[in-house]
């Protein structure tokens, strides 16, 4: 029901991925495409790198330490468009202001004409066992960015059985694995 809902609210294709730890990537479980003719489209079983996907970035963010750091140092982070996060600083920033924002966006990274808006949906436990996205053609999605951030969170944090309002608990993030010294921390 979350994702039908937040179809409906934001007139966009909605999908849910999940983490394949041993792949290192997202795979896409579940998805609604939008009405529109022009529109973003992701088949359900898709897979997609964890650093240029805003949903895959969301995933990554709230890994475990241990994740990241297997993740990171083995990872070649190509450009696949001139919009993509390609460098560790980049990527290691983007992903601190994830967990500050428990947010994450996507424009023209992936695919240059499509872009996303995504957020963690979290366990009982208090990880985040998913991210919900909202993706579109860029060019309709960017200027909505704004208006998308309240729906995207609200859906979020109800698909995770927390209050609007109230934060949930998170799993030992980036931020905790910089101050353990396992992902550093650019300057």
């Amino acid at each position: 029901p979350f994702l039908e809902e937040l179809s409906q609210r934001s007139g966009e294709t909605v999908y849910l991925g999940v983490l394949d730890r041993e792949a290192r990537v997202i795979t896409y479980v579940d998805s609604i495409d939008a009405t529109h003719l022009v529109r973003y489209s992701v088949p359900v079983g898709a897979a997609r790198p964890l650093y240029c996907t805003a949903a895959g970035r969301v995933l990554l963010a709230f890994a475990s330490p241990d994740f990241q750091d297997g993740y990171l140092r083995p990872t070649r982070l190509e450009a696949r468009t001139p919009r993509t996060i390609s460098t560790r600083k980049a990527l290691v920033d983007e992903l601190h202001k994830i967990l500050t924002t428990r947010i994450s966006t996507s424009v023209g990274e992936m695919f240059p004409e499509a872009g996303a808006i995504a957020a963690p949906i979290f366990g009982a436990d208090g990880k985040v066992i998913a991210a919900i996205a909202i993706g579109a053609p860029a060019e309709r999605i960017q200027p909505r960015l704004a208006a998308l951030r309240p729906i995207i969170t609200d859906v979020a944090a109800r698909a995770s059985g927390v209050a609007p309002g109230v934060e949930p608990a998170t799993a030992v993030s980036v931020v905790a694995a910089s101050a353990r010294g396992k992902v550093s921390r650019p300057a």
